[in-house]
């Protein structure tokens, strides 16, 4: 009896480490993604219509 008890605890211990593990690499999944995520606005200029990334300042003429 005390064997199976053991075995029990054991898998049970494990199952729970491996959530932990799994639920610290989706927090850093969601940081990396939000922090990443660049500004675009299309803009209608004289020559006509651009694209502007705010985060590189770059322009790119359509």
């Amino acid at each position: 009896m005390a064997i199976k008890e053991f075995l029990f605890c054991s898998l049970l211990v494990w199952q729970i480490g491996i959530i932990i593990y799994i639920l610290q690499e989706l927090n850093e999944a969601d940081e990396d993604s939000v922090s990443d995520t660049d500004e675009k606005q299309y803009i209608k200029g004289e020559d006509g219509f651009f694209l502007r990334n705010f985060k590189r300042n770059e322009k790119l003429y359509i």
